[in-house]
């Protein structure tokens, strides 16, 4: 296939797309990346053997079309099929979006790739926990779209950058948190000064005069009690919580 997709292509493809593969598209525009496993488990509700298999067909021809690209790293655990892929919008996808500057993706160091598909399975999981209730993901912000800048104590433009933005809505009311997707990669230094970050940001009241006085609940989503009890013990350290604020949760994923 021609590296380049022209306006004619473009529209074809856009002309065949199912509402299953714009869900996919807009899926992986938010998380940026995903294995096939979890484009699978955030769209199709059957997860029979049947809807396995019209999810690796669907994932074969978007990419076959350029709309997703299949990245040359592989999730252990997840098998040799198109599960254990690393998938990203391709050029094709992006031009979907209306992205200007169209580029084909490319695969973030092991560490960041790690870190992204932990965020990715936070959304995943969430996603899966509210298929058939009344509640559904109103927004969800990745990076850079969830940073939030604001003026420190001495004048200086601070920005507090969060892995990701959540608005669950319910018919009564939003459930909003900050996303920390934590790996185990950083020091303890480090998730010091993050703790430091949003108490900095939360005492600026930006966020409660958005949210009916409430700041977000900010979540460390992590991959091994191990880490966990290194969080919790982190956090207990910085319970100082401002008005508004709530306590910062460790969980695992």
């Amino acid at each position: 296939m021609s590296k380049r997709i022209s306006r004619e292509r473009l529209a074809r493809i856009t002309s065949e797309l199912t509402p299953r593969d714009r869900e996919m598209v807009e899926f992986l525009a938010r998380v940026k990346l995903a294995t096939g496993s979890q484009l699978r488990r955030a769209v199709w509700t059957d997860q029979s053997a049947a809807g396995k298999r019209s999810a690796r067909r669907a994932l074969a021809r978007l990419v076959c079309w350029r709309v997703l690209a299949r990245l040359e790293r592989r999730q252990g655990g997840l098998g040799k099929g198109s599960d254990s892929w690393t998938y990203a919008l391709d050029t094709a996808g992006q031009r979907l979006l209306g992205e200007a500057g169209a580029r084909r993706p490319h695969l973030p160091r092991p560490a960041m790739w790690a870190h992204v598909l932990l965020g990715t399975e936070v959304a995943v999981t969430l996603a899966e926990a509210l298929r058939g209730t009344d509640r559904t993901v109103a927004i969800w912000q990745g990076e850079p779209e969830c940073w939030r800048s604001y003026t420190g104590s001495h004048g200086q433009r601070l920005t507090l950058k969060p892995d990701a933005f959540v608005d669950v809505l319910s018919p009564e009311f939003h459930d909003v948190s900050y996303l920390e997707a934590d790996t185990g990669s950083q020091s303890r230094t480090v998730i010091r000064a993050k703790l430091a970050a949003y108490q900095r940001y939360a005492a600026t009241g930006l966020d409660q005069r958005m949210q009916d006085g409430i700041f977000p609940l900010t979540v460390f989503v992590t991959v091994t009690p191990e880490r966990q009890a290194v969080l919790v013990d982190l956090v207990n350290g910085h319970l100082e919580v401002p008005a508004g604020g709530q306590l910062i949760v460790p969980t695992r994923c």
